[in-house]
């Protein structure tokens, strides 16, 4: 299939590993130079030469460009497919002039943790269970995150460039929703807590509701010196602990490994949206509700207040 990915930054990289090694032809959209594959400087150039030849554009930018390159394949009515890495934009006001109905049906988001087995594992296991509590945690200490980059160069270090732990680990919010049905009321805050050179929020606490879940807790932060990636879930009969880093659950006092492969998540998704199967992908509205979820635990952090879900 023929494949554009818009941004050759650390995920974009990723992608095109993944998608090069099962033979698909790339193109790739970005300033820099001596790329392996064919490459524009930007995304309306690339259109004009491949009028209606891309099966799958993967927007891989910082999340303060996604919605423009969402305006351009808008005004170019692109009938492909596309993956907007996550978030779906830095703000929704950004996305005012984008028509989603064109969009809706072909248009997914970059949760690609809800394809790791262990979430896939909890999904089914908690199906038939009445949930008592919900507790995520995800650190990792910036500038260990990634190895050839300055942490003060990336985005995840600029708020212009839609960074701060909120965004960049919205995963968590996204299979808590995915796991435990739509939020009903929160209450949060997020801050800039540590020393690091950044401008953007490095710790997040969130205390919320959902219509499976009575009480639920997220905390993520960017300054973890142990990186830790952990689920606890309490039901009438059962305590679930899932560790994401170590690929491990246990159950009650039973443990369990299940391996799982680097890059195994990314493959699995995009294996997904190229053979039409879209049970497990973030659609273009589930992507929207997280980031109206984004935007509701800053305002309630801001404002020092409990939320509630304006769609409920």
């Amino acid at each position: 299939m023929n494949i554009c990915v818009v941004g050759y930054g650390s995920i974009g990289k990723r992608h095109t590993d993944i998608l090069s090694s099962k033979g698909h032809n790339l193109t790739i959209v970005s300033k820099q130079e001596n790329l392996p594959f064919e490459s524009y400087t930007n995304l309306q150039t690339a259109l004009d030469n491949n009028k209606n030849s891309f099966d799958l554009i993967i927007i891989a930018t910082p999340t303060s460009k996604h919605a423009e390159s969402l305006k351009t394949l808008n005004a170019n009515k692109f009938i492909g497919k596309i993956l907007i890495e996550k978030p779906i934009a830095a703000a929704s006001y950004e996305l005012a002039d984008i028509d989603f109905n064109v969009l809706r049906t072909q248009t997914f988001v970059g949760y690609n943790l809800r394809f790791h087995p262990l979430i896939q594992f909890i999904k089914k296991e908690l199906q038939n269970q009445t949930i008592l509590s919900f507790h995520a945690y995800v650190g990792q200490y910036l500038p260990t995150w990634r190895p050839n980059q300055n942490y003060k160069e990336s985005y995840s270090a600029h708020k212009n460039l839609g960074g701060g732990v909120l965004r960049d680990l919205s995963h968590e919010l996204d299979y808590a929703i995915w796991l435990l049905g739509q939020w009903t009321k929160l209450t949060a805050q997020v801050q800039k807590a540590s020393d690091l050179e950044i401008d953007t929020d490095d710790q997040v606490a969130v205390l919320f509701q959902t219509k499976r879940c009575p009480s639920g807790t997220i905390i993520l932060n960017y300054n973890d010196q142990i990186t830790q990636r952990k689920i606890t879930i309490n039901t009438f009969d059962k305590t679930f602990e899932i560790d994401l880093i170590n690929n491990k659950v246990q159950i009650n006092n039973d443990t369990r490994l299940i391996p799982v492969p680097r890059n195994e998540t990314y493959k699995l998704m995009l294996e997904d949206i190229l053979q039409n199967n879209t049970t497990n992908l973030c659609s273009i509205d589930e992507g929207l509700n997280i980031l109206n979820l984004i935007e509701s635990i800053e305002k309630a952090s801001k404002e020092e207040i409990w939320v509630t879900n304006p769609s409920i």
